[in-house]
């Protein structure tokens, strides 16, 4: 994880580095996930030992202006 201050530029890559270190488990809360976002959550909760929380809301704006994917809750 970053401990540093730091500018993150693309979230899903950060996202991505922090899943293939996880030492614990993962509560994640965002508004916004895409099908890309979701599919590499589901697979690290899949293979890891630790317990994954995702929080969001079905927002039909996000939705629309294809901030948030559906099929990748799904």
């Amino acid at each position: 994880m970053t401990t540093s201050m730091e500018l993150i530029e693309k979230a899903d890559i950060w996202l991505s580095e922090c899943l293939a270190s996880l030492d614990g488990d993962v509560f994640l809360s965002s508004p916004y996930l895409s099908y890309d976002v979701c599919r590499d959550l589901s697979e690290s909760a899949r293979k890891s030992p630790h317990s994954f929380v995702l929080l969001t809301t079905l927002d039909a704006g996000a939705v629309v202006n294809g901030y948030l994917s559906v099929q990748g809750l799904r």
